[in-house]
Parts: structure tokens; C-alpha cells; sequence
């Protein structure tokens, strides 16, 4: 009767342990934002799926407990509990790998260890199979897969976590970084009582750390202490999870009031370019029918004058309508944003702008934030140029400029009458044009130079350097 209600409640203790795990797995699958700009939000699938299938080890052990053999043959079910607990635990494996990698941007070569790892496994199976047997392999291997894959990755994970609260902090979230530490605990005691505390065996640290110490000196058994680190493990992760949906509705805002912005652009544009420019345009004509009145040489210089200036501010107004039209950064790739943009420039202009998306391809990595910057900078080039440069053709050109591609250059040559360095350097003149420029350049981690070539024109060049970008969430200096 005693042996009955002992089974009875190891049954019951792995049937919650089981619960908890997949409950927390499937929930951070159901909350799994991919197209968030924390690196968290990117490999939180991979610890949604260490639940899911952990949860099912567990159950697989309870089974086990009831009676496997009258739900599968008893070969067959041995090899089910070591495999699914594997399995999750590569799953841990992944999200630590990945979200380290990612966060640091160094250390790729831990991405492969997951892979490594479950081969080794495999082999190390197959080895022992045709050398100890059947039984004691799989209990060694459940052993070694603890101390090798479940404590290393447990160990990475509360480490990487610990990362991101930098991000929190950039991003002003200083509230859910308390929850990013609550889960790196978490993480820090399921590596001990699941990567250090196995079944009682004479190899290595389970002779000492297993099973019957741990319930020998505090009374309570080890699934106990499993489960309650994947409920902590489950509450801080939900908890951290809650910058998403603020993340979500500062998103939607924002997106509301571009649009509201957009509209009232394109209703301002629209109200220049068929009010205020065909009524110039209709006065222009006016005095060019004038000119075939007069005789006096003095009245026909005059009206020429005007008629010059009324075109000179007809072109500003075109100018002032072209930096109304706001592309999108979020929403197209940066090749068709700004082929889209040189087209309308273009247009407005008489200049004849080559280029070609595919040069520009190399771009498509930039954040929408750093789209802006650049797309901002490329259009002050284009307006000095089209201002003062006198040309008559432009050419824009993209290409890396290091072999591990990290630095990006984006060249914008033209055909006309140069530049003078030393304006460029010093910013005489409104010099505002170029403090822009340089301003949003040292956002993107960026150098630029502009200079007059030998043959005729000016050359604008600017190198951006992957590692070096930087967010500036306050001031997108529009």
C-alpha cells in the first residue's frame, strides 16, 4: 500500500513538473513576436519549443511509472524519455547559442554547437549500445546529456538574458529589467538542480550530487526543484514578454501618426503643385506674350528679370513639394525606396540620375531608423548638387569596401562644376544642409567626404560601418 501511494505521487509530482514546462513552452510560442526589434523577441521560439518538448520528457518518465508496457512495447519506450529530454534540452542549447551570438555579435561558432552536440549524442548512443547494452547506455547518456547540454546551456541562457537589459535600459523600458534578473536566476538554479543533480550512477558528479542527497538534506524531491524553476522561469519570461505589447501599441501610435503625417504631406504637395504652381505658371505665360508687345529695352529686361525669378521660385516650390514626399522606411526594401525617390527627383530636376537596385541591394540590412538617415543624407547631396553643382548627370553607386563585408560605400558622382573643400570643411555659408549630413552620419557610424575630381564634377562619398551604428530613438532629425 506504502510502494502504491509512493508511485501515486511521483506520478502526480512529474504530471504537474510535465504541465509546467509545457505550459510555459506553449505560451512563449503563442507570445513569440518575430518582427520585434529587441534580439529577445527573435529566439524566444527556440525556449517556447525547450518547454513544449521537456513537458512531454516528463510525461514520457510518468508513463514509464504507470506501466509502459500497455502503451508500447517496453524497447520502444526506453529510448522515448532520454530522446524527448535531448531533444528540449538542444532546444535550450539553440536559444542560448543564438541569443548570445546575436546580442554580442561575436562567437558565431557557438551556433554549430547545438548540431555537435546531438551528433556526439547519437554516436555516443550507438557506441554504448554495442558496448555496455541497451539499459546502461541510455542511463548514462541521460546523465552526460545533463551535465554536457542542459548546465552549459541553462548557464548561457541566464547570461545572455543578463544582456539584454542593456537593451531595455536604450529603449527606456528600466521597469521589465528587474524581471530580466529574475529570469537569469532562474535559469542559474535549473542549471544546478537539472544540468548537476541526476539519478544516483558511479560516474563523475552523480556519485556525489544526485537524487537521494538532494532528498536526504532537504526532504523535498529534485522534480519539485525542477518545476519551480520553470514556473520562475515561466513568470519572469511572461513578465519580460509584456514589453512586446507596449512595443506593439508604440508601434500602432507611431504608425498612426505617420499616416495622419503622410496625408497631410500629400495634401499640402497636392495643393502647391495645382494651385500655387498653375497660377505661376499661368503668369508666366502672360508676361512671355508680353515680350512680343514692348519695344522699350528697359521694360523687356524687367519683365525677363521677373520671368526668372518667377521660375526661380517655381523650382523652390518643387523643391519644397519633393522633401514633403516622406518614402517609406518600414515598408519597402531600400533599393526600391530609393530608385522610387531618384525617379520623382528626377523628374523634378531635368537631371539624369543611373543607378541600379541591385547595386543598391547591399543596403537592404539597414534598420528602418538607419534607412532614414541615410535616404536623408543622400537627399542633401542631391539637393546641393541640383542647386549649385550646375550638372547635368549623377550617378550612385553602393559596393563594400572590406572583405568580410563590414563597411559599406556609397559613392554619388556628378558632372558639373565641383565643389570648394574649403566650405566643405568649415560649413561657411547656411552650412546647415551639411551639419545634417554630418550629424546622421555619426548616428549611422559613418564617414563621409566630399571633394571636386580632376576630370570635372564633385565625388560624395560615404563608408558606413556595420558595427558602428547607432540608435537614436529621441531626435530622428526630420
Amino acid at each position: 500500500m506504502l510502494v502504491l501511494l509512493e508511485n501515486i505521487a511521483t506520478i502526480i509530482i512529474y504530471f504537474i513538473y510535465g504541465l509546467v514546462f509545457f505550459t510555459m513552452g506553449n505560451g512563449l510560442l503563442v507570445q513569440y513576436r518575430q518582427f520585434s526589434y529587441f534580439n529577445l523577441a527573435v529566439h524566444l521560439k527556440w525556449l517556447g519549443w525547450f518547454g513544449v518538448v521537456h513537458g512531454f520528457a516528463e510525461w514520457a518518465h510518468m508513463f514509464s511509472i504507470i506501466g509502459p508496457e500497455s502503451i508500447i512495447s517496453e524497447p520502444s519506450w526506453l529510448i522515448i524519455e532520454p530522446s524527448l529530454q535531448t531533444i528540449s534540452f538542444i532546444f535550450l542549447m539553440l536559444f542560448a547559442t543564438q541569443l548570445y551570438t546575436h546580442t554580442t555579435k561575436k562567437s558565431h561558432w557557438l551556433t554549430y554547437a547545438p548540431l555537435i552536440l546531438l551528433l556526439l549524442w547519437l554516436w555516443g548512443i550507438i557506441l554504448g549500445i554495442g558496448s555496455i547494452g541497451l539499459i546502461p547506455s541510455i542511463h548514462l547518456s541521460m546523465i552526460l546529456t545533463r551535465y554536457f547540454i542542459c548546465f552549459p546551456g541553462s548557464l548561457l541562457a541566464a547570461y545572455s538574458f543578463i544582456l539584454q537589459s542593456r537593451e531595455l535600459r536604450e529603449k527606456e523600458f528600466h521597469g521589465e529589467t528587474k524581471y530580466i534578473y529574475g529570469v537569469a536566476l532562474a535559469f542559474t538554479l535549473y542549471a544546478f538542480f537539472a544540468g548537476l543533480v541526476t539519478r544516483e550512477n558511479g560516474f563523475l558528479l552523480s556519485q556525489y550530487i544526485n537524487y537521494k542527497f538532494i532528498e536526504n538534506w532537504t526532504h523535498v524531491p529534485v522534480p519539485v526543484f525542477r518545476a519551480l524553476c520553470g514556473v520562475m522561469i515561466a513568470y519572469f519570461t511572461i513578465k519580460v514578454m509584456s514589453i512586446f505589447n507596449l512595443e506593439y501599441s508604440t508601434r500602432l501610435a507611431n504608425a498612426e501618426r505617420d499616416k495622419m503625417l503622410m496625408q497631410e504631406r500629400e495634401r499640402i504637395s497636392r495643393d502647391l503643385h495645382d494651385g500655387i504652381i498653375q497660377t505661376l505658371y499661368g503668369i508666366g505665360l502672360v508676361l512671355e506674350n508680353c515680350l512680343y508687345l514692348l519695344k522699350e529695352q528697359d521694360a523687356l529686361e524687367q519683365i525677363k528679370f521677373a520671368m526668372k525669378k518667377l521660375n526661380g521660385s517655381i523650382q523652390d516650390i518643387r523643391w519644397f513639394i519633393l522633401s514633403l514626399k516622406s518614402p517609406q522606411f518600414t515598408t519597402l526594401s531600400f533599393p526600391q525606396l530609393i530608385t522610387s525617390q531618384l525617379q520623382f527627383f528626377s523628374k523634378a530636376t531635368g537631371l539624369r540620375i543611373n543607378t541600379s537596385e541591385q547595386s543598391l541591394s547591399c543596403l537592404d540590412y539597414l534598420s528602418p531608423e538607419a534607412r532614414e538617415h541615410l535616404y536623408h543624407i543622400i537627399q542633401e547631396v542631391l539637393a546641393n548638387i541640383a542647386k549649385h553643382a550646375n550638372a547635368s548627370q549623377i550617378q550612385i553607386s553602393c559596393s563594400a569596401c572590406a572583405t568580410d563585408n563590414s563597411c559599406i560605400e556609397i559613392k554619388i558622382e556628378d558632372n558639373g562644376l565641383g565643389v570648394d573643400n574649403t566650405e566643405i570643411k568649415t560649413y561657411q555659408g547656411s552650412g546647415l544642409g551639411l551639419r545634417n549630413i554630418t550629424k546622421r552620419s555619426e548616428l549611422l557610424g559613418a564617414a563621409w567626404n566630399w571633394s571636386s575630381k580632376p576630370d570635372g564634377g564633385s565625388l560624395f562619398a560615404i563608408v558606413i560601418n556595420k558595427k558602428e551604428i547607432k540608435h537614436d530613438n529621441k531626435d530622428n532629425h526630420r
